[in-house]
C-alpha cells in the first residue's frame, strides 16, 4: 500500500469523502435525524475547520515554506509555533472538524463514518509518511517536537 503514501492530496480526499458523506442515504441507509441545532453546529464546526486550515496556512507562508503535502521534502522551515504547538497536523485536524461539522449538516448519523474514514486515511497515507520524511531531514529537532506535541491533539 506504499504506492498511495503521499500520492493523493488532502484536499481531495476531502472532497471526496464530502461526496460520499453527502451520497450516504443513497449508499447505505437513509437514517434522517430531525434536529435543527445540527445544522448550526454543523456550519460552527465546518468554519471552524475552515479557520483552522486557514490559520495554518498563513503560517506556512509566514514561514516561507512549502506548503505542499505531496512534497514535504521541500520544506524549508519547521513550524512549532501557532496552531503547531497544539498539533502537528492543524490543517488535517481542520479538515477533520470539517467534515465532522459536514456530518452534522447532513443530518445522518451514518456519515459520520467520513470523518473516520479520513483520519484513518490521512493517518496512513499522509501523516506518517511526512513524519518520516520530516525526522529525516530536521533530526532531533523533529524528534523533540513530536515529543511534546500530538499527532492530532
Amino acid at each position: 500500500m506504499k504506492s498511495l503514501e503521499l500520492k493523493v492530496p488532502p484536499p481531495v480526499v476531502v472532497v471526496s469523502t464530502s461526496l460520499l458523506m453527502w451520497l450516504t442515504p443513497l449508499i447505505l441507509l437513509n437514517i434522517f435525524i430531525a434536529n435543527t441545532w445540527c445544522s448550526s453546529l454543523g456550519a460552527i464546526l465546518m468554519l471552524l475547520g475552515v479557520l483552522t486550515d486557514a490559520y495554518a496556512a498563513v503560517m506556512f507562508f509566514t514561514a516561507k515554506t512549502t506548503i505542499s503535502p505531496i512534497a514535504p521534502q521541500k520544506s524549508s522551515t519547521l513550524i512549532v509555533n501557532g496552531p503547531f504547538k497544539l498539533t502537528r497536523n492543524p490543517m488535517y485536524l481542520g479538515m477533520a472538524i470539517l467534515l465532522v461539522g459536514w456530518a452534522l449538516v447532513l443530518k445522518n448519523p451514518l456519515a459520520l463514518l467520513g470523518p473516520i474514514f479520513f483520519v484513518i486515511y490521512i493517518t496512513r497515507f499522509q501523516i506518517i509518511p511526512e513524519e518520516r520524511i520530516l525526522s529525516q531531514k530536521w533530526g532531533d529537532a523533529y524528534t523533540a517536537y513530536k515529543s511534546k506535541t500530538k499527532r492530532w491533539l
